[in-house]
C-alpha cells in the first residue's frame, strides 16, 4: 500500500534525479543503472494519464523543477491554487498506486 507520505519522499527523490538527469546517466556507463530510474518511470507511467492541470503541474515542479511560486506566476494562478493542485496532484498519485 501507497501512502501520502512515500509519495511525498518520490516525488522529491524524482525532482532530484531530474535536476541531475545527466550525472546519473553518465554514472550509469559505470555503475549498475540506479533504483530511481525505476521509480521515475513508474510515476511517469502513472501521469500518462492523469488530468491534463495535474500532468502539467507534474511535468513542471517535477521534471521541470519549477517552484509553485514560479509556476503560479507562469500560468497566472496564486500559489494557493497551485499548492491545493499539488494536493490533489499526490492523492491522485496515492489512489493510482493503491488500484493495482
Amino acid at each position: 500500500m501507497t501512502t501520502p507520505r512515500q509519495v511525498e519522499n518520490d516525488l522529491k527523490e524524482i525532482r532530484y534525479y531530474y535536476a541531475r538527469r545527466d550525472m546519473f546517466a553518465s554514472a550509469s556507463k559505470y555503475i549498475i543503472e540506479s533504483g530511481i530510474i525505476e521509480k521515475v518511470s513508474r510515476y511517469n507511467r502513472a501521469m500518462a494519464n492523469a488530468p491534463p492541470r495535474l500532468y502539467a503541474l507534474y511535468y513542471a515542479l517535477y521534471v521541470e523543477g519549477m517552484t509553485q511560486e514560479s509556476f503560479a506566476a507562469k500560468s497566472g494562478t496564486s500559489r494557493s491554487y497551485v499548492k491545493q493542485n499539488n494536493g490533489k496532484l499526490r492523492a491522485y498519485l496515492v489512489q493510482k498506486f493503491n488500484e493495482t
